[in-house]
């Protein structure tokens, strides 16, 4: 008798313990779900926000190649310069505000979310814009 009552006792306590650890969870669930939600709204306002200005450079782009052939003999030269000096700006900005990009970010993306690095956010956007409105989408 005495037996069943330590084995009973015992999974009484494993029990409660394993209850206490299910309300932990969801207590770290319940802080973690707000820093979520703000993280999804602020990447989907970039996100919508990155898209129109890729609209622009591709009406941009439009405008100035229907420009170009206006004049047939060297406005031909000019959507190619303009897509090199985009190219090069582009390359240009990377290299002077982000040096350390490399590969598709997602590996850093990582360690700034578990606060192990830093997110450097300025001038990210300006390089990629230059290169995804010159059309390469």
């Amino acid at each position: 008798m005495r037996q069943h009552h330590r084995n009973t006792t015992a999974r009484l306590q494993g029990l409660r313990a394993q209850v206490r650890d299910y309300f932990a969870i969801q207590g770290q669930r319940r802080k973690l779900f707000p820093r979520a939600l703000l993280v999804g709204l602020l990447a989907g306002g970039i996100a919508v926000a990155f898209r129109w200005a890729l609209e622009g450079g591709d009406l941009l782009r439009n405008r100035l190649i229907l420009w170009a052939y206006q004049a047939p003999t060297w406005g031909w030269l000019l959507p190619v310069v303009m897509g090199a000096l985009g190219a090069g700006l582009a390359v240009g900005l990377v290299h002077r505000v982000a040096p350390e990009a490399a590969g598709s970010g997602i590996p850093h993306v990582k360690a700034v979310l578990y606060w192990f690095r830093s997110m450097r956010w300025a001038g990210h956007s300006p390089g990629e814009i230059c290169w995804w409105g010159r059309g390469h989408w």
